[in-house]
């Protein structure tokens, strides 16, 4: 088969193309959701795979007419059509994967090197492989660097899903998790860190041939350091997201525990005045008993409408029948009293099977401690909170209207990016398949939400 794959240059590129350019291409789209994607995943697949075929044929007719030109001298063809055919194949591909992707740019090239850092250490390892491996040494040209394409196949086999779950457990959750400041600095750190790389490769190179085991060996050593410096940062970035979830998560119980206390104190407090009323009854029967008997009704009247004003400023303490979200509103309703911001409600909930407590959690809390903020710094006479919440069907509808400062809008999308509230309940939101909606108009933040409960 080796002898065979010597000679027969077309399929010996164009399968060399399949078993390193190809898998690289579809990495570069799995830590990528739908909705980064400019088409549908079975459009994108479809689109995707016509462009590599178009382009296997197309890299593969000029290495071969390389090599005819060459008089099949596969060595001097390799050294010759390298540099220039790889970065036309790269160009395209970078082409082709920005117009069907589109997240931001220093997103997309961060994943784009990880993959270009990754070609070139597959290479080198089986470069570096088939110059240690005698046997091996008949395939030279595959991979234009003398790699065995069976070497390649089963790298291909072993490693290719590993890095495709890394894509999606790791990269995925941690290119969300990067903001706007983030992702500038690391296109300053990526465009750095490749042109080091590059200009080491030349240096090490230089004029001698590749297949040297010496160049190899530091070509190698340089890839593997480039690509697993990759997958190191995006580890980190994603560990970081994950304490940051904990910590959130530690925060809203901490606030839920909170709402259940004041809850609590407010119901010892109705308890407690009811026992009051009870005891103090007979004695106000008794003064109206009198007043009776003397005929005088005015007086009655005014007694009566005395005792209902002190007995009427209680705390209400049902909003909603659902517990959770009940003692959530009542504490958040006690702040807005003692800060002077109007609160008005229309909840209808019951028990929500769909959305578990800390997600409830989360959801409530976060919009309306960002609402309680926004009127708190707000400099006028009457700031106001108005909620309205209820099922339709299987989904969970949330309206919640606030007064604001027109000054403060525009830092609400990067606060949203930063993780600062919204973020979480963005989060939230996504997971139960439904939508987040903000906007800001004539001095109100309206914030709609609509997701799955049951």
């Amino acid at each position: 088969m080796s002898e065979f794959l010597k000679h027969c240059m077309c399929l010996r590129y164009w399968l060399g193309f399949w078993a390193l350019v190809a898998p690289v291409a579809a990495f570069c789209f799995f830590p990528f959701d739908q909705e980064d994607l400019r088409f549908s995943k079975r459009t994108t697949i479809i689109v995707g795979a016509g462009f590599l075929v178009l382009l296997s044929f197309w890299e593969t007719a000029l290495l071969v007419g390389n090599e005819y030109r060459m008089a099949g001298n596969t060595e001097t063809a390799i050294m010759t059509a390298h540099n220039i055919t790889r970065c036309f194949t790269m160009v395209l591909c970078l082409i082709a994967y920005f117009f069907m992707v589109r997240a931001k740019p220093a997103k997309k090239i961060l994943v784009f090197a990880m993959g270009f850092t990754g070609a070139a250490f597959f290479t080198a390892l089986g470069a570096l492989f088939s110059n240690l491996t005698p046997w091996a040494g008949g395939e030279i040209g595959v991979m234009l660097d003398g790699g065995s394409l069976y070497f390649y196949l089963i790298v291909d086999m072993l490693c290719l899903p590993l890095i495709f779950l890394f894509a999606r457990r790791t990269m995925c959750p941690a290119l969300k998790a990067m903001d706007t400041q983030t992702t500038r600095s690391l296109m300053a750190g990526i465009i750095l860190l490749m042109t080091i790389y590059g200009f080491s490769v030349s240096s090490v190179l230089g004029s001698r041939s590749i297949t040297e085991v010496s160049n190899l060996t530091m070509f190698f050593c340089l890839s593997f350091c480039i690509f697993f410096s990759f997958g190191l940062f995006f580890s980190i970035i994603r560990q970081g997201e994950r304490t940051r979830q904990i910590e959130d998560e530690a925060r809203q119980i901490a606030q839920q525990l909170e709402a259940d206390a004041f809850s609590y104190r407010i119901i010892m407090e109705s308890v407690e005045n009811a026992r009051a009323i009870r005891h103090d009854f007979r004695h106000h029967m008794r003064q109206i008993g009198e007043m009776l008997l003397r005929q005088d009704y005015e007086r009655i009247s005014d007694y009566v409408e005395s005792y209902m004003a002190e007995g009427g400023g209680s705390q209400a303490f049902k909003f909603c029948d659902n517990y959770l979200v009940n003692n959530l509103i009542v504490y958040y309703s006690h702040i807005c009293r003692e800060r002077g911001i109007r609160f008005k409600s229309r909840i209808v909930l019951g028990d929500l099977p769909g959305i578990s407590e800390v997600n409830l959690t989360a959801l409530f809390s976060n919009i309306l401690e960002n609402a309680v903020n926004a009127c708190t710094h707000l400099e006028t006479d009457q700031p106001y909170i108005r909620l309205d919440c209820e099922v339709q069907g299987a989904s969970l509808i949330i309206v919640m209207e606030n007064s604001c400062d027109p000054a403060l809008v525009s830092s609400l999308a990067e606060d949203l990016q930063k993780g600062m509230g919204l973020r979480s309940v963005q989060s939230v939101v996504k997971r139960h398949g439904g939508e987040l909606r903000c906007r800001a108009q004539d001095g109100r933040y309206i914030t709609e939400i609509s997701l799955l409960a049951m």
